[in-house]
C-alpha cells in the first residue's frame, strides 16, 4: 500500500479516538456547571425571584396589596376618668349603651364621690355669698345710728375732760397753800391725762367709721376672690366624678358597667362612625408607588363583595406590622408604613371596627 493510501486511513481511526474523549469532557463539564447552580446563593435567589415574581401583567398594573384593619376617622377615642382622693372611682350610674349615638358634653356616666363633693360645692358658694356681704358692708362704711352714738361718746369723753382740768386747776392752787399733798395733785393730774387719751381714741373712731377707707375694700375684695376660687375648685372636683363625652360620635364599646372600678382601659370608646377608614399597612417596599388621591378597593370575610376607598394620608413613619397574615413568624420583624383610606361607603363597617381586610390600591 502507498504512502499516501496509509495515510488516509490512519485520519479516520484518530478521530474515532478522540470521540469519546470530547464526549466525556462535555459531561464533567455540563455536571460541574449543574453544581455551581445548585450552590450559588445569587443563582439561587435568582431562580427563587423568577419563581415568585407575579405575571407580567400584575407588574404592568402596578397594583399594591397589603392588609389593613377598620377604624372610623381619627381612630378609636378612650373615655378616661380623674382619679378621686388617689384612688379609681366606681361606676354608679351609667348613661349610655353600646351603639348609642353621643353629643360633645353629654353627661355618660356618674362615679362614687359625687355627694361628697356636691356638698364641698354648696359649702363653698356659702362662703362666697358670705364674703360678698362682707365687701358690701366695708363699701356701705357705718350706719347713721353708730356714727350718732360715736359722737354722743366722744361729747361725753369730752365733758369727763374739761371737769377734770377744773379739778386739777383747783388742787394745784390749793397745792400751793400746802392744803393739799402732792399725791393728790398726781392723781388730778393722771385722770386729765386718761381722759385726754379716751378723747383722742374716740373721735379716732368717729373719723374711722364716717369715712369708707380703700384698703378696707381692698382686704375684703381679696377675700371674695379667695371664696370665689375655692367654688371654682369644688366645681372642678365634682366633675371628676361626672364623665361627660369629649367629642361626638357612637359608643363603641362599654369597658366599665355600673359597680365596676374604672381601670387604665377608661370607661369606654367613643368613634365618629359616620366617616370610616381603612388603615393599610404597605410595606417599605412598595410605599414608594403609594400617594394620596389613589383608588382603592377593599375586601374581607367580614362582609360581602367589596368596598372602594380613596387614598387620603400616606404616613412618614415607619413601623411594624399590626395586622399579620395567617403566618405572622415569617412577617414578625415586617416594616410598614400606615395608609389612611377613606371608604366611599363606610356606613356598610360602621359596626366592625378593627376588622381585618385585604387592600389593593390601584396605580
Amino acid at each position: 500500500m502507498s504512502p499516501e493510501g496509509r495515510k488516509h486511513r490512519v485520519v479516520p481511526r484518530a478521530r474515532r479516538t478522540l470521540l469519546p474523549l470530547l464526549a466525556v469532557l462535555v459531561l464533567v463539564l455540563a455536571f460541574a456547571a449543574g453544581l455551581e447552580l445548585r450552590t450559588s446563593p445569587k443563582i439561587l435567589a435568582s431562580s427563587e425571584s423568577v419563581k415568585s415574581a407575579p405575571p407580567s401583567k400584575v407588574d404592568s398594573s402596578r397594583r399594591v396589596g397589603c392588609l389593613g384593619y377598620i377604624e372610623p376617622q381619627n381612630g378609636v377615642l378612650a373615655v378616661m376618668a380623674n382619679y378621686f382622693e388617689g384612688r379609681p372611682q366606681r361606676v354608679v350610674d351609667l348613661k349610655v349603651r353600646e351603639g348609642d349615638e353621643v353629643r360633645v358634653g353629654q353627661l355618660l356616666a356618674i362615679l362614687d364621690g359625687r355627694e361628697q363633693l356636691q356638698a364641698a360645692v354648696h359649702l363653698a358658694d356659702a362662703r362666697v355669698e358670705l364674703a360678698r356681704a362682707r365687701l358690701a358692708q366695708v363699701k356701705a362704711g357705718a350706719s347713721a345710728s353708730d356714727i350718732a352714738a360715736q359722737k354722743a361718746a366722744v361729747t361725753q369723753i369730752q365733758a369727763a375732760l374739761e371737769n377734770a382740768r377744773s379739778e386739777y386747776q383747783r388742787f394745784s392752787a390749793l397745792r400751793k397753800q400746802t392744803d393739799v399733798s402732792a399725791a393728790e395733785l398726781d392723781a388730778r393730774r393722771l385722770a386729765v391725762q386718761t381722759d385726754e387719751q379716751r378723747l383722742q381714741e374716740a373721735q379716732h373712731r368717729l373719723e374711722s367709721i364716717s369715712e369708707v377707707r380703700p384698703t378696707d375694700i381692698d382686704v375684703a375684695q381679696s377675700e371674695l376672690n379667695v371664696a370665689a376660687a375655692e367654688a371654682g375648685r369644688a366645681r372642678l372636683n365634682l366633675k371628676s366624678a361626672l364623665v361627660y363625652a369629649p367629642a361626638a360620635g357612637r359608643v363603641v364599646k362599654i369597658i366599665a358597667y355600673p359597680g365596676e372600678e374604672l381601670g387604665p382601659q377608661g370607661l369606654l370608646e367613643l368613634g365618629k362612625t359616620g366617616s370610616m377608614y381603612v388603615k393599610a399597612e404597605v410595606y417599605e417596599t412598595d410605599i414608594a408607588r403609594v400617594h394620596a388621591g389613589q383608588q382603592a378597593t377593599i375586601t374581607s370575610d367580614l362582609f360581602p363583595g367589596q368596598l372602594s376607598g380613596v387614598v387620603e394620608t400616606v404616613g412618614t413613619a415607619i413601623a411594624k406590622a399590626d395586622v399579620l397574615p395567617l403566618d405572622p413568624v415569617s412577617f414578625a420583624d415586617a416594616r410598614v408604613f400606615k395608609v389612611w383610606i377613606r371608604l366611599k361607603d363606610g356606613a356598610r363597617v360602621a359596626s366592625l371596627i378593627h376588622g381585618k381586610v385585604n387592600v389593593v390600591i390601584q396605580p
